[in-house]
């Protein structure tokens, strides 16, 4: 939001709006004053309540069952009613995307990446596949209306772990079996395609991370860092367990134990985790959230990136992944419509033109053509750049990068009020194109100069209370750093 000459940092929280807003005197016709900041976020905003089962006499669990939910006090999260936009915040903003900027970004490349299975895996699981939904319909049909609630994980796990049987059980007395086709001490060919790949990453000198779905249960997320391991990789897994708040600092950590691929559930970086120290990204598995996929494709190319950044989707031919990867296709494109890159025919060319028709669970459905689904998913990645960007090579953007800083700090300048002359008391433009020309002239280092972690620690003790009171994202730390 843009308030006169000022700008204000926010968190996505409604009290972030409040002392503004009051300032203004906005919120004088809503009967609030500066003393309502409770009230604000009652009314426009997002709260959040959880509870747990207890035995305290504090509230009915439901109609039909004795136990009681002890809930916690409730607390805000962020979200905008959209009464807040309309009546405050509509004709007090100005919106910007990346493109309005004028900064350039290093070129992004996204590169779906098929592998076949072995021929005793690919045989077990068509079988498994076939039988699973045909006994899912059967139990459909029967009243389960959860029948198919196991399914996705179902397969893909059985597509991904050839090493591990499972028993999806769809009744007390019905069930269908996968039996593993290969010894847990031997790769799979997706493993052995991403070894290869990794490998080949970091002989460029380029970190990594390796994007996985199902890291409960089926620790693929363990697995995956385990072949890396033995192939003599130096992997480390982030897991759930590292709060929100503390991954930053882990990674800064794993940079400087010397760790070279990073291994995590994709929802783990949707906390705004920026990593660009690891210019290559892998999707050993999809995710069905969009949401999360765009996200995490995306958090190695932003603003600071000097390397360009390349993402690769793994997924076996002849699977459901082959499916997965049509429906997100179809997600993609309907997301862009909405955000307006995209109009209605062009919607059209990525949406199965079969979908309606043909069951998605079928085993017909994962037999698309390869290299149309390649070329679909390559043609969606360029159109899913934002308006005004401009991608430039390594050299280019080294060149250019300190002149576009320069006519962004002019033009923030000159719409702050702020003389030309008058130094700015954060990092200049000047020592970044300094250090830029001459990253020019010395080899890249597998080691960044000065990483996110190291900048933040020199920050004075009330600079960092500051932006911690105030929510300051990394990402948003990264613009003013550069």
């Amino acid at each position: 939001p843009l308030c006169g000459p000022r700008f204000r940092i926010t968190r996505g929280n409604t009290n972030s709006y409040h002392p503004k807003l009051t300032a203004l005197g906005a919120m004088l016709a809503d009967g609030m004053d500066h003393r309502s900041l409770n009230k604000f976020v009652r009314r426009y905003g997002t709260m959040e309540q959880k509870g747990r089962w207890a035995t305290d006499d504090v509230k009915t669990g439901g109609t039909m069952s004795e136990r009681k939910v002890l809930l916690n006090p409730p607390k805000e999260v962020p979200g905008l009613s959209p009464t807040l936009f309309v009546q405050h915040l509509a004709d007090k903003c100005v919106f910007l995307e990346l493109g309005d900027l004028g900064l350039p970004l290093v070129e992004l490349e996204e590169r779906p990446v098929f592998v076949r299975m072995d021929p005793d895996h690919e045989q077990a699981y068509g079988t498994f596949h076939v039988d699973l939904e045909a006994e899912m319909k059967r139990q459909y049909a029967l009243g389960n209306t959860k029948a198919f609630a196991q399914f996705i994980p179902a397969v893909v796990n059985a597509a991904n772990q050839p090493y591990r049987s499972q028993t999806v059980w769809l009744s007390e007395e019905d069930a269908v079996a996968f039996a593993a086709t290969q010894l847990e001490s031997a790769w799979t060919p997706k493993e052995r395609q991403l070894v290869s790949d990794v490998q080949a990453e970091l002989e460029q000198g380029r970190r990594c991370v390796v994007y996985v779905r199902y890291s409960g249960d089926a620790l693929q997320d363990k697995r995956v860092t385990a072949v890396l391991q033995q192939a003599g990789i130096r992997a480390e897994t982030l897991s759930a367990t590292v709060a929100p708040e503390d991954r930053v600092a882990w990674l800064e950590r794993s940079l400087e134990r010397g760790v070279d691929v990073v291994v995590c559930n994709a929802k783990l970086v949707e906390v705004g985790l920026d990593l660009l120290s690891h210019p290559s990204l892998f999707f050993y598995q999809f995710t069905d959230e969009i949401a999360t996929m765009r996200q995490a494709a995306r958090r190695a190319w932003r603003i600071g990136q000097h390397r360009p950044c390349k993402v690769f989707y793994y997924l076996y031919q002849g699977t459901y992944e082959m499916a997965q990867m049509s429906r997100m296709l179809a997600k993609r494109s309907h997301a862009m419509l909405l955000e307006g890159r995209l109009d209605r025919s062009e919607v059209a060319e990525f949406t199965a033109k079969d979908a309606q028709s043909a069951s998605t669970y079928a085993i017909a459905h994962c037999l698309g053509d390869v290299a149309d689904l390649s070329s679909q998913w390559r043609a969606m990645a360029d159109k899913d750049i934002p308006q005004g960007v401009t991608l430039l090579s390594e050299e280019r953007f080294r060149g250019e990068i300190g002149r576009a800083m320069q006519r962004l700090a002019e033009e923030t300048k000159r719409m702050a009020g702020v003389s030309p002359s008058e130094e700015s008391p954060c990092l200049t433009l000047q020592d970044t194109s300094v250090s830029v020309s001459v990253a020019q002239k010395a080899p890249l280092p597998m080691e960044p100069e000065v990483t996110l972690g190291e900048w933040k620690k020199r920050l004075p003790d009330k600079a960092k209370k500051v932006l911690k009171k105030q929510g300051v994202g990394d990402d948003q730390l990264l613009l003013f750093a550069l």
